[in-house]
Formats: C-alpha cells, sequence, structure tokens
C-alpha cells in the first residue's frame, strides 16, 4: 500500500510539473520548477524568479511556502512538517536561522530567535495551558536563567540547566511557601531558606529534597 501511494503521488508531482512547465512557457519564463526523485528524496519546486517566492512538496507530506535565493529557502518562510509541526520565520540556505515561532504536535509553542535550527537567547515556550516559560535556551534545550509560571500560580525564577532548575532559584509555592537556594535537577539540593506563610522558616542544607 505505502508503494502504492508513493507511485501515486511521484504521478501527481509529474502531473504538477508538466502543466506549471506549461504555463512557464506561456508567461515569458517568469518561472522556475525542478523535479526531482532518488532514493533519498522526492518533490516538487516551484519558484516565481521575480519575487523569489516559491513552494516546495515531497513525497511524505511536507510542505514549505517561502523565499528562495539560489533555490535555497533564504528570508521567511512556513514548514509544515509531515508529523503536523510546523515552523514560522526566517530562514538562511535551508536552515532556520533567525526569528520564528514552532508550532509542536503536542501543542507547544516556542518563540524566538534560532540559529542553525536551534533556538538561542531569550525566548519562551508555552506548554498548552499549564505552564509558560520565559527565558534563555542554548543547544535545544531550556539554558540560563529563566523563570516559570504555571496555572496554579507555582513559579519558579532562576539558574536553568538543560531543562531542569540547576543553581540558583527561587521558588513560590501556590500554598505561599517559599524557598530560596541551591537546586540539583528539578529537586531542592544544597544549602538553602524555606520561609512558611505562618512565619516559619527552615535555613539549612537539602539532599534531593529533603533536610
Amino acid at each position: 500500500r505505502t508503494k502504492e501511494n508513493n507511485s501515486l503521488l511521484s504521478n501527481i508531482l509529474k502531473e504538477d510539473i508538466s502543466k506549471e512547465s506549461d504555463k512557464n512557457n506561456n508567461n515569458n519564463n517568469n518561472y522556475n520548477y525542478e523535479y526531482q526523485q532518488s532514493s533519498e528524496s522526492e518533490y516538487y519546486f516551484h519558484c516565481d524568479i521575480n519575487t523569489n517566492f516559491g513552494k516546495k512538496i515531497w513525497k511524505e507530506g511536507s510542505i514549505f511556502f517561502g523565499y528562495y535565493e539560489n533555490n535555497l529557502a533564504n528570508g521567511w518562510g512556513i514548514f509544515h512538517h509531515y508529523d503536523s509541526e510546523i515552523f514560522k520565520g526566517e530562514f538562511v540556505n535551508n536552515e532556520v536561522n533567525g526569528f520564528g515561532e514552532y508550532i509542536h504536535k503536542n501543542g507547544f509553542i516556542n518563540v524566538g530567535y534560532w540559529e542553525n535550527n536551534s533556538q538561542v537567547g531569550i525566548g519562551y515556550e508555552i506548554m498548552g495551558k499549564e505552564c509558560i516559560y520565559l527565558g534563555e535556551f542554548s543547544n535545544e534545550k531550556k539554558n540560563g536563567i529563566g523563570c516559570y509560571k504555571w496555572i496554579d500560580n507555582n513559579t519558579y525564577e532562576g539558574e536553568i540547566k538543560d531543562n531542569f532548575f540547576h543553581g540558583y532559584g527561587i521558588y513560590i509555592y501556590e500554598d505561599g511557601r517559599k524557598y530560596c537556594g541551591q537546586w540539583r535537577q528539578n529537586h531542592i539540593d544544597g544549602f538553602g531558606e524555606m520561609t512558611w506563610p505562618e512565619g516559619n522558616k527552615y535555613c539549612g542544607f537539602y539532599e534531593n529534597d529533603k533536610k
């Protein structure tokens, strides 16, 4: 069945490029067309040479709409991945570079700046309706200084390493407790201070969330 579907798509792409080529001959060569089929990829490419705006469709279902230079994505574009993930933003030589928005298939949304397909610098991530993160990114993860806020009013502000609370941070709980101190991979670990709404306080060392 998969081979039949791929063969059908190949025929559709070939028909599309044939039709578009006929249009090309009738429109003063304003368009650039390319159809490629190999063991690694199969796609149909169509670009207006006056505006450099075009589209590229892969046989597995991915689609790119945007600006091209030298047949490479350069400038603003939208990439719809076949698994339903979407990136809207800036591209340089077929790679995500610049400001953009990434929509994950689970509904999470990342907004910020990218370098060579990896989010970097200050940005934010919306994790459904439960939580939002605002802070630094590097190496495709949350790294640096950041702030989390949950729908239940829990908050964390402090150091982040590889998506974990790691280093110094302040966590305010929905019940009014407040912890200021050291963290290790999302656990209270090291020296810190916990205060309670009624005025009680503990100042000392923790290991894996325990005194």
